[in-house]
């Protein structure tokens, strides 16, 4: 549970009043603020044994539990840019290996900050002029299909 810093205080004060009593602490607690369920013996015991050891009964967890949420930062993204610039022509799985930084986490740092959309080319053959006069003479009669119905 997760308790103001008034509360804490209170509670570290308390839980040295009664002797270190969890259980009388617990309730004088949920009697003062009103609170329903109060915090275990455990939970009680630890911010007292951190107020002996620190002086200090804040909750230092707080905003910095599990792991990061987000990757992309501007110094992962300042590290695929580089990766970039030195080798433009290879994969997204390349630029996350070389830059060491997931795949997933590199196609968005492409995308979103540095505004690149990485695709595959497949260049099978070159086209032939006689291909290319063959699509624009397609291309124009489509054209005047649209233009005249």
């Amino acid at each position: 549970m997760v308790f103001s810093l008034e509360q804490r205080i209170f509670l570290v004060l308390e839980y040295q009043h009664v002797e270190q009593s969890c259980v009388q602490s617990r309730r004088t607690l949920q009697r003062r603020f009103h609170v329903r369920r109060g915090s275990s013996d455990n939970a009680i015991n630890a911010m007292f044994e951190k107020f002996e050891r620190t002086g200090n009964v804040n909750d230092d967890r707080i905003g910095n539990i599990g792991r990061p949420r987000n990757a992309v930062t501007e110094s992962n993204a300042d590290t695929v840019q580089q990766v970039i610039r030195l080798q433009p022509r290879t994969s997204v799985r390349s630029f996350a290996f070389y830059a060491g930084i997931r795949k997933i986490t590199t196609l968005s740092i492409t995308r979103k900050n540095l505004h690149v959309f990485p695709h595959k080319l497949q260049t099978r053959q070159p086209l032939t002029v006689n291909a290319i006069d063959a699509r624009c003479d397609f291309m124009n009669a489509m054209m005047k299909t649209v233009d005249f119905g």
